[in-house]
Order: structure tokens, then sequence, then C-alpha cells
């Protein structure tokens, strides 16, 4: 068998890590795969960036789709910034008033509420990797200064 591998760039949506392929061609092991997308033409697209392309039956192309479908939404670890953290009797209140600004501030960043016995947490962003996650507390530091980074699982959906 033949390797083949395939890397898209950081934070895409693709990406291939390790495709082998039978000497015979009628055989395809997907080894690692992390595509997200909405067809199979974009994946036939991002094998064109990488230099390369792949021929698939109907069959393998099925079942790629279906795999696509199965792992569109899924939880990976990764991080999030804690934005409030407190246990005093006003803290329900003041976890709802700080998770409602934040969604004021930055509407396409994913916000988290929650209470763990005996603290109220608010919690923000889905990042894969901590050097994301770090440069936007970079830019949220301003307006809270007491952020601090988690690592939590996460939801992907690309």
């Amino acid at each position: 068998m033949a390797a083949l591998f395939l890397s898209a760039a950081a934070g895409s949506a693709q990406s291939i890590e390790r495709v082998y392929l039978s000497a015979d061609s009628l055989s395809l092991v997907v080894d690692t795969v992390r595509v997200v997308t909405d067809s199979i033409s974009k994946f036939d697209q991002l094998m064109m960036q990488v230099g390369g392309r792949v021929q698939m039956t109907p069959a393998v192309e099925n079942q790629l789709q279906k795999q696509v479908e199965a792992n569109a939404s899924r939880q990976v670890n990764g991080y999030r910034l804690r934005i409030y953290f407190d246990n005093k009797q006003a803290a329900r209140r003041e976890s709802e008033a700080v998770a409602i600004e934040f969604l004021i501030r930055y509407p396409q960043v994913p916000v988290y509420r929650s209470y763990v016995n005996p603290y109220f947490k608010v919690t923000v962003g889905d990042f894969r990797t901590k050097s994301d996650a770090l440069q936007f507390m970079e830019k949220i530091r301003s307006a809270y200064p007491a952020a601090f980074l988690v690592r939590e699982a996460i939801v992907t959906q690309e």
C-alpha cells in the first residue's frame, strides 16, 4: 500500500491526515479523516489545492459522505475562556448579565452559562488551539480582565 499524506491549512474546515491506496486501486482505507464539508466537490477542491486527486468509486464516495455527516457536530478537546466565576448570593443574576453583555459585544462567539455547586460560571468560545484562545483573550482583556483559559470538550460545527 502506498501512503499519501495530505494536510490543509490550520483552522480549515477540511483536512485529511492519512489516506492509504491499495496497489490494485480497488480499495481505499482512510485512517484518520477530519473532513467537514458540504459536498464531495469541496473534497476534490482540497485535493487539487495540495497537488493531488483521488478517484473514488461511488461506494467509497457514499461512505465518505456518511462519515462527514456523522461527524458534522462532535466533541473534541479544546479551549474556552472563563470570563465569570463566582459563588456569592447575586452570582446567578451577575452571570446572566455578563453572558448577555458578552453576546452583545461578540455575537459570533458562543457563550456557556453553568452552575457547578456552588459556583456560577460564564465560559466563552470554542477554540481548537490554545494559541487561538490566547489571542482572543488578549482581544477581550480590557473588558474582562479576570478572564482565564480553561480546557474543555468543545463542539465543532464547521
